[in-house]
């Protein structure tokens, strides 16, 4: 009886030992399978990034390369007599969306770098009458020859600090949307205020086709582009 109940404890510690070395085994390969999927999930994340900077540099480069054509265009077609006044508009718009590609091309080198080291704005003043005004000069012209309105406004006179490089980017981004989807006889308005705190309000509205309420809660996603 004694050698009995003695091999019956030494299978139970054996069953024991088992069972506890089949659990840490499974925990070990939950464990592999969670790091696994994270692992996959961080890879898919990338790529879906990559698929986003490439949509992006689709997004804002579009613009400035549709108005270059339509300058250069103007200015080498040889049916179309243009006063010297004509010639020079067409010439420091094309000038300027050059200036704009540059910009974006070395928005891209930026883009690259602060994915590895994130840096912070160049910040700079500027008085908000002069930003306001280069506004207008900057996108009046290709705006105004799709048959669209645009105005700018601003009250207070004041200075802004930001970035110059994604300041430039934001209003281009933007104001092309606007105009992309503001038929001929729109208007585009942009306006600059004080919002009572340390900060202004800059803001661009048209006449288009707007966005569906459902498509709101999206807009600050980056690259999101509405159906």
């Amino acid at each position: 009886i004694v050698n009995t109940l003695m091999l019956a404890d030494r299978y139970t510690n054996a069953m024991h030992g088992i069972e506890t070395h089949n659990k840490n085994l499974e925990n070990t390969v939950a464990e592999r399978t969670a790091e696994l999927r994270e692992a996959n999930s961080r890879i898919a994340a990338k790529e879906q990034q990559l698929r986003d900077l490439v949509s992006g540099i689709s997004h804002d480069l579009k613009t400035p390369l549709t108005v270059v054509s339509l300058n250069l265009e103007r200015l080498t077609d040889e049916e179309e007599e243009l006063s010297r006044e004509d010639a020079r508009r067409y010439a420091a718009v094309a000038y300027q969306r050059t200036l704009d590609l540059k910009r974006l091309t070395r928005g891209l080198f930026d883009a690259v770098r602060m994915e590895v080291s994130p840096s912070a704005p160049n910040l700079s003043w500027k008085h908000l009458a002069t930003l306001m005004d280069e506004v207008y000069h900057r996108y009046a012209d290709y705006i105004e020859e799709e048959g669209v309105v645009l105005t700018v406004y601003y009250k207070q006179h004041m200075g802004v600090l930001a970035d110059e490089e994604r300041r430039w980017s934001v209003f281009g981004n933007i104001s092309g949307n606007a105009l992309r989807y503001t038929p001929a006889g729109g208007s585009i308005n942009v306006a600059a205020e004080w919002s009572g705190t340390e900060h202004v309000k800059i803001s661009i509205t048209d006449t288009g086709s707007g966005m569906l309420p459902e498509q709101l809660p999206y807009i600050f996603e980056k690259y999101y582009k509405a159906d």
